[in-house]
């Protein structure tokens, strides 16, 4: 048997997962010996784990995140046939950030349960943000707010609904989306937008340097297609990167944060580092 969950939305594909866990533990595996986690990398191993036997169980529960992203047709075939003959005493469970459809009829024939999950949306988001809410003991004011700024992103709402839960009166976090923010600069800056040197001499912000570092980290990644969990709208933005400054970028803000936690610069002198 395999399940997947999948989407765009990985903060409820995730969240699905850990519950698949939990009930298989609940129903089959109290000791937690017969559920185990494997690297994808490593397909041989995962391969050779199907249809072995637990000696605690009756079944199996393997998690294997990314399990079907890259795999090769061959691979696939095998994994399939593996499947099969295992008549369903392994449950193999993945999490995928996209799911192919050729990959979907190549397991035709396979017990497949697939979970997909788009990103919220508007009223849909909304909705999701104040059910968080009162699970987390937040009012529907903060609520709604954490809504419109979020934007339909379920791990930032997160974050600042249990910040909120934590500390009621704790401020939001400036996001990437606040125009004249931090973020806002360093998108003019790898964007090679002319303008970003007289934003950044403006801001003046203490935080400039490591945010600087953290987007052309993040970049990079982007360019490399090793998302991971970062938010669709971050990737789609960091796609419209100036290259060439994604990595000039690294560098100097690297150079730049280095000296300014070392006292080798102050906030007013980053900009002719960077």
């Amino acid at each position: 048997m395999l399940i997947i969950c999948s989407g765009p939305d990985t903060w409820q594909a995730r969240k699905k997962a850990r519950e698949l866990v939990e009930a298989f533990r609940a129903k089959h595996d109290a000791s937690g010996f017969s559920t185990e986690t494997l690297n994808s990398d490593d397909f041989s191993s995962v391969l050779n784990q199907i249809g072995s036997p637990s000696i605690f169980s009756p079944k199996r529960m393997i998690r294997c995140d990314g399990l079907l992203e890259g795999i090769k047709a061959n691979q696939l075939k095998l994994l399939a046939g593996r499947l099969k003959s295992d008549e369903d005493k392994t449950i193999v469970l993945t999490v995928e950030t996209e799911v192919k459809e050729s990959a979907l009829k190549e397991l035709k024939g396979v017990a497949v349960y697939h979970y997909s999950y788009s990103l919220l949306s508007g009223m849909a988001f909304d909705k999701w943000c104040v059910q968080r809410a009162h699970d987390l003991g937040v009012s529907d004011e903060k609520a709604h707010e954490i809504s419109q700024r979020c934007q339909a992103d379920v791990w930032q709402a997160e974050q600042e609904l249990n910040k909120l839960a934590a500390n009621p009166g704790a401020p939001l976090a400036e996001l990437e989306m606040d125009p004249g923010s931090v973020f806002d600069a360093a998108d003019k800056y790898f964007s090679a937008d002319a303008g970003w040197r007289s934003v950044f001499y403006s801001l003046r912000d203490e935080q400039l340097t490591s945010i600087l570092l953290s987007q052309a980290r993040s970049a990079i990644r982007v360019r490399d297609n090793e998302t991971g969990k970062l938010p669709y709208f971050v990737v789609r933005k960091m796609q419209k990167y100036n290259p060439a400054k994604i990595i000039i970028g690294f560098f100097n803000s690297l150079r730049a944060f280095i000296a300014s936690r070392s006292g080798l610069a102050g906030s007013n002198e980053i900009e002719p580092i960077i």
